[in-house]
């Protein structure tokens, strides 16, 4: 998806075309769920705050959904005091500590009102966040707001001790290296969502192998042909195994705010239609991240097959201080 900043209606449109579905970063609520009462209030605090407890991810006001699926554009939110303003300062005034990188984008509707996206990054340095109405902290679970334990506030406090790897991935049309024309290219990104720096990691990226003519060969990489894995009731998928560790004396830390390459490889051009499993391990001290899934090209574009591993397939705007180079392999 396209940053919220350039979001129209026509956007929320191709949600509703594409039936894109609720998930643990996603939720469609009716735009008369945004007013000024002490109901929507308390509600709204406590689905922002549990969005930054779990994995962050975006709330759309506008959009009546059924079975967690978006069927069409409400009316929108009317003028009646309800503004981009008013929703950052109940916010900052429901939400202890604030919510740190929110965005609120409001998409002026044909019918005259107005719908809201709210994009909510998951909280790192001052997780976890209170919904203070009602003094309880919240997370995401099966497309609700449901209360945390004891255990699972105390977790969430440990974000702000250790690294939190982040792993995507980029496709692109680039000139061929070995002969005229264009190929293209599919790139793996690593940075850290964390203040605290991570030392060091083991990088396991497991793609299929009918993606390639024949096995990948990146540069720092150790790659074996016996991974396997089943999606769905699927018969087992078999997969290239990229394996990478991340050690200090191959590079430096990394520190928040820096994106490195970890490789590109040239791939063939795949039909549109198909779809390529996928499997990403990262384990560093003290955080331990998997991701699963499908995926498929589109032009220049790489397509998750289900939003939940979406972010995995994007093109990240820079960042403050962003530093982008190649991990020297070691």
């Amino acid at each position: 998806m396209k940053p919220i900043a350039g979001w129209t209606e026509a956007d929320l449109q191709q949600l509703i075309n594409d039936k894109i579905p609720e998930s643990l970063t996603l939720d469609y609520k009716a735009s008369d769920s945004l007013t000024r009462s002490n109901d929507h209030r308390r509600e709204l605090a406590k689905d922002v705050s549990a969005f930054a407890n779990s994995a962050g991810g975006r709330i759309i006001y506008g959009i009546i959904e059924e079975e967690n699926l978006p069927q069409r554009i409400d009316a929108g939110v009317p003028s009646n005091g309800v503004t981009r303003e008013w929703i950052e300062q109940v916010l900052g005034s429901t939400i202890q500590p604030r919510v740190q990188g929110l965005v609120i984008q409001p998409i002026q509707l044909a019918g005259g009102g107005t719908a809201y996206v709210i994009e909510i990054p998951q909280a790192t340095t001052l997780a976890p966040h209170q919904a203070t109405i009602d003094r309880k902290y919240y997370k995401r679970l099966n497309f609700v707001s449901e209360a945390m334990f004891d255990y699972e506030v105390r977790d969430v406090m440990r974000r702000a001790t250790v690294g939190q790897p982040d792993l995507w991935f980029n496709w692109q049309e680039v000139p061929h290296r070995e002969r005229e024309g264009f190929g293209r290219r599919l790139t793996a990104r690593i940075s850290n969502l964390s203040s605290e720096p991570i030392l060091y990691a083991n990088v396991t990226i497991c793609v299929e192998k009918t993606l390639f003519h024949e096995q990948p060969s990146p540069d720092g990489f150790r790659v074996t042909g016996d991974a396997r894995i089943q999606v769905s009731n699927a018969p087992d998928i078999e997969l290239y195994a990229l394996h990478r560790n991340i050690i200090p004396t191959s590079h430096m830390p990394l520190f928040k705010e820096q994106e490195w390459v970890l490789f590109d490889i040239d791939v063939p051009i795949p039909e549109t239609s198909t779809e390529f499993a996928f499997h990403v391990s990262i384990t560093c001290p003290g955080a331990t991240y998997h991701q699963m899934g499908m995926f498929r090209f589109d032009k220049d574009t790489v397509i998750a097959t289900h939003p939940s591993y979406a972010e995995m397939f994007r093109s990240r705007a820079p960042v403050a201080q962003l530093i982008a180079e190649q991990i020297p392999s070691g």
